[in-house]
């Protein structure tokens, strides 16, 4: 398994094709400044990569308790699958 932090990548990078390449599993993180991590964007914009990951073909994400309640107000209807933070690991 490979994780790729979004949240240490630098501005402008190419991240989607790097969720896409290759045939080993990934989880992607993309952590808050307010968790340890480097990602200072808002949290529907910081989630909202890590929602595109999952339909670009990331087998799970990373998503904080703190912020499991926003993930799934912005996935509200749509299948879940990989959400790590929550302890959600169902295949959607």
């Amino acid at each position: 398994m490979v994780e790729l932090r979004l949240d240490f990548l630098a501005e402008g990078e190419n991240w989607e094709s790097l969720v896409s390449y290759g045939k080993l599993p990934k989880i992607v993180t993309n952590r808050a400044s307010w968790e340890g991590g480097n990602s200072d964007e808002i949290e529907e914009v910081r989630l909202g990569k890590l929602i595109r990951a999952l339909d670009i073909g990331a087998d799970f994400i990373d998503v904080e308790l703190k912020a499991a309640d926003t993930y799934e107000k912005m996935t509200k209807g749509k299948p879940k699958k990989g959400l790590v933070g929550k302890e959600f690991r169902a295949q959607g």
